[in-house]
């Protein structure tokens, strides 16, 4: 595995600058693959063992390097006395450089504040000869007075760089880029940004547990259902919906969050659930019972833990028998979930007409209103009724502009897809 780092001249961690959250998810993604970054930091950067209320994740889990604090300026000058400081840098950053095969830097070619950082990578990418690599990170327009300067010093920002490549997060700035900093556009890498989806939301650390064990931010459907495990909630046709939506090519992920069921026929309820979700072609990896997940969980569920299913999902299925209002309806509804109701429980129907309805039978007589039952017979089989439910969903899902958002934006922007796909072959390329 090759040895990465990642150059900022940060000298703490604010989170309401973007950068520190750009370069702090590069750092989190390198770590989920397996890798271990050096990360080099302004020498005034905090201690995270001294001050750890300053170093956040995943800044404390990795080996930082201290590069000398030098003069500053955006004035598009060279401090006094710079090359003095550039020795310092230069210094510095080969000795934090050694044994790496890669470097991502971030704005060192973007910032006349960084000059003497690029004029020290400059000089020891051409020491290694190749046997250090960079990737050099844009993340801003570039001033136009930097571009056309003839101050024979800042214009080292318009020479690329040895043994590199441009990164950028739009592919339409390629041209762009290959202006202003002599790149060759095949040269100049389109990486987007992404998004810790767990850590933006604040998820509870069990509920981003079970994310990543079951790679949920990458299926097409994600559905919880919050219940007491009793047989009138009707937690099969869950079951089957998501097979059903499986067998028309749609990932998915099924959460049973279930509380208070630990006894009983409860217990047999969800041995048969179980028994059920693999005979129509569900497998392990594709639901999970909160209960039986993790002994805190054995129990119940924690609200806020719902709270992070529900915006996490984007299917939320109703097929209870007998409901007084359906909490979980509303819950589900503001986190911006697909809606699938009882049509043979009429009191739902107060939800409106513009949700998915099927018949899964019902604890009141649909045609008096009154006490009694409405129990339904499927032709030819009930995976046949839950496959053509599944069809409505996902031609539901397709045709909602937010929710088709919400789900491509966690797919496709997620850490693990953004560095499989643009980040981790950059570190292998030749």
């Amino acid at each position: 595995m090759k040895k990465v780092a990642v150059v900022v001249d940060f000298y703490s961690i604010d989170n309401a600058y973007s950068l520190c959250n750009v370069a702090g998810d590069q750092i989190r993604m390198l770590l989920r693959a397996g890798y271990s970054p050096r990360v080099l930091v302004d020498d005034h950067f905090p201690d995270p063992k001294e001050k750890p209320d300053e170093v956040p994740y995943p800044w404390d889990s990795v080996e930082l390097f201290r590069l000398p604090s030098i003069p500053r300026s955006n004035l598009l000058e060279l401090p006094d006395n710079w090359q003095s400081h550039l020795e310092r840098m230069t210094a510095a950053m080969r000795e934090g450089l050694k044994g790496i095969d890669i470097a991502f830097t971030h704005d060192v070619v973007y910032q006349p504040a960084q000059i003497l950082y690029l004029m020290a990578m400059r000089e020891i990418l051409k020491e290694r000869a190749g046997s250090l690599r960079a990737a050099h990170l844009v993340h801003s327009a570039t001033a136009p007075a930097l571009i056309s300067t003839t101050n024979e010093y800042l214009q080292e920002v318009k020479k690329p760089l040895p043994y590199s490549v441009l990164c950028f997060p739009n592919a339409y700035s390629r041209p762009r880029l290959s202006r202003n900093f002599g790149y060759e556009e095949k040269d100049i890498r389109h990486t987007p940004h992404a998004i810790d989806f767990c850590s933006y939301f604040k998820f509870h650390p069990m509920t981003t547990r079970i994310v990543d064990e079951y790679n949920m931010l990458q299926s097409d459907v994600i559905i919880c259902y919050p219940l007491r495990l009793d047989r009138g909630k009707n937690a099969e046709w869950v079951l089957y919906i998501a097979a059903g939506l499986k067998a028309i090519g749609r990932s998915v992920r099924v959460i049973i969050a279930a509380f208070h069921s630990t006894g009983g026929d409860k217990v047999e309820y969800k041995k048969w659930l179980y028994e059920e979700a693999h005979r129509v072609g569900l497998s392990d990896d594709e639901f999970v019972f909160t209960c039986d997940y993790d002994e805190e969980l054995r129990v119940r569920c924690p609200r806020e833990m719902i709270a992070d299913f529900f915006q996490l999902s984007n299917v939320f299925i109703m097929p209870s028998r007998s409901e007084s209002f359906s909490l979980i309806t509303l819950e589900a509804g503001l986190a911006g979930n697909l809606i699938v109701l009882n049509k043979d429980f009429p009191p739902l129907r107060f939800w409106g007409e513009q949700h998915i309805y099927g018949k899964f039978s019902s604890n009141i007589d649909a045609m008096t209103g009154f006490d009694g039952n409405t129990d339904v017979s499927y032709s030819p089989s009930k995976e046949a009724y839950a496959r053509d439910l599944a069809l409505r969903i996902v031609a539901g899902l397709q045709n909602n502009v937010v929710i088709r958002t919400k789900t491509e934006l966690r797919q496709r922007y997620n850490l693990d897809t953004i560095f499989s796909k643009y980040w981790e072959p950059i570190i292998y390329e030749a």
